[in-house]
């Protein structure tokens, strides 16, 4: 099969071991590899499969279009950090059925601040009256669905939301842990290296 948005290495990893290769800011193309990616997963039967993640974020609304898309797929997802997973990536990893890091990630939430637009803002950079309307609604919005799936999936209380979204910096993997962001640590060194035979 031939992909249009798939490295020859991406398209291995998703045919051969079901694993998506989520990395770089979440973007278009980001979602592009993604979609194209998941498109073949229900093509195959809905398969369990695995999500890597290494991305510092990118666009909220594409991250939480992915999360939605994930939590709509029959199959069991394990999501993988690898490195860091912030801000948006961040909301694609919470779409997962079971979360992994390796003890060296990090995983960052905070308040929205992304997915503004050129035309809201004057020459000088301030917002203009179109934008300081819109800049409220738009983050208002989408921070309250970030904080509203936090809140369903993992009994989040709201001073523990508050806490979170107010630290606004990468926790490291016993941090997530502690938080509930992620389920599980797995230290790949822990697991004695058998050569191939």
């Amino acid at each position: 099969m031939k992909f249009e948005n798939l490295s020859e290495l991406q398209a291995e990893l998703l045919t051969k071991n079901k694993i998506v290769e989520l990395s770089g800011k979440v973007d278009g193309d980001f979602g592009a590899r993604f979609k194209e990616s998941f498109e073949y997963l229900v093509a195959q039967g809905s398969p369990d499969f695995e999500v890597t993640i290494s991305s510092g974020g990118g666009k909220t609304k594409i991250g939480l279009d992915i999360f939605y898309l994930l939590r709509s797929y029959p199959g069991k997802i394990t999501g993988r950090v690898i490195g860091s997973c912030g801000s948006s990536a961040t909301n694609i990893l919470m779409g997962c059925d079971v979360r992994i890091a390796h003890p060296s990630s990090t995983v960052l939430v905070h308040h929205t601040s992304s997915d503004l637009h050129a035309g809201w803002f004057n020459l000088d950079g301030t917002p203009n009256k179109l934008g300081k309307r819109k800049i409220k609604d738009v983050l208002d919005t989408q921070e309250h669905k970030i904080k509203v799936l936090l809140y369903r999936m993992k009994g989040f209380t709201p001073t523990k939301l508050r806490k979170l979204f107010d630290e606004n910096r990468f926790l490291e993997a016993g941090e997530a842990l502690q938080f509930g962001l992620i389920d599980e640590i797995q230290d790949p060194c822990e697991t004695p290296f058998e050569p191939k035979k």
